[in-house]
């Protein structure tokens, strides 16, 4: 039996999660929708996969200082006059070249470096033996984490779409409450394309058909593009299908270059 004031496309399954903030319309806190609803923190927690990775460092630099696991270092080139390591070997000159005090010398200084890691091995065995305890742990923490924000900010429902676009860092666009966009802009795509500046960024970007020149071959091409004196050959480069032996107009631009 439906409960009264209850819209028939709620998922019923959602009623007894103990949220109260919503449970009167039953409703997608940012866009209104009635379908696919869940409950979720109003302050965003930190992801599964964030707490995995600061947990598994945890327990990596504790072995490291208890020296269980060596780290695995690198032999690197340097620099013989001011030890620095951007080191470029130039194969014409046939001698080293440091890039922070523009010397050349034709034998550089080998030195090891740590590199931060452990072995691929050292890791495998890590991994097998801790692997159970820190998904464990993992869990525990992201549990907590949202317990004490339920206690501290309350819940709230989300429609699957809007929970999803919060997942992956996005916001509920407020002007037009359909589309999503980054916490650092003022609006979304669309509705940015409704201004000057964006009308004219969006027509800029604007895809257009561009014919080749050389073959007549259509292309779809962004409308800045069109400007630049390259674009035949950049075309025969990353759109065209066909092989460089097989484009004659990439020969003859290459022959009318020599």
């Amino acid at each position: 039996m439906e409960e009264k004031g209850t819209p028939s496309t709620y998922n019923g399954s959602m009623q007894n999660t103990g949220c109260n903030t919503y449970s009167e319309d039953k409703r997608c806190a940012w866009c209104g929708a009635a379908i696919g609803l869940v409950s979720t923190t109003k302050r965003q927690l930190p992801s599964y996969r964030s707490i995995l990775n600061k947990e598994t460092m945890s327990i990596l630099s504790e072995k490291f200082k208890k020296g269980e696991l060596k780290e695995v270092k690198r032999i690197v080139n340097k620099c013989p006059c001011c030890g620095s390591g951007s080191v470029r070997y130039r194969k014409k000159m046939g001698k080293y070249f440091c890039q922070s005090c523009r010397t050349e010398f034709e034998n550089p200084i080998y030195a090891e470096e740590p590199t931060g890691r452990i072995s691929r091995e050292d890791w495998d065995v890590f991994w097998k033996e801790n692997s159970s305890d820190i998904k464990k742990r993992t869990k525990e923490l992201l549990r907590k984490a949202k317990q004490e924000s339920i206690e501290k900010d309350g819940e709230m429902l989300l429609c699957r779409r809007c929970l999803y676009a919060r997942h992956n860092g996005y916001d509920l666009c407020p002007s037009c409450k359909a589309h999503y966009k980054r916490p650092e802009y003022d609006a979304c795509w669309e509705c940015f394309k409704k201004t000057a500046e964006g009308k004219a960024l969006a027509e800029k970007f604007e895809i257009v058909e561009y014919s080749h020149p050389e073959c007549n071959m259509v292309f779809a091409v962004q409308k800045h593009f069109l400007n630049d004196p390259e674009l035949a050959k950049l075309v025969c480069m990353a759109l065209c299908d066909r092989s460089k032996d097989e484009c004659f107009a990439l020969k003859k631009m290459k022959k009318g270059s020599t």
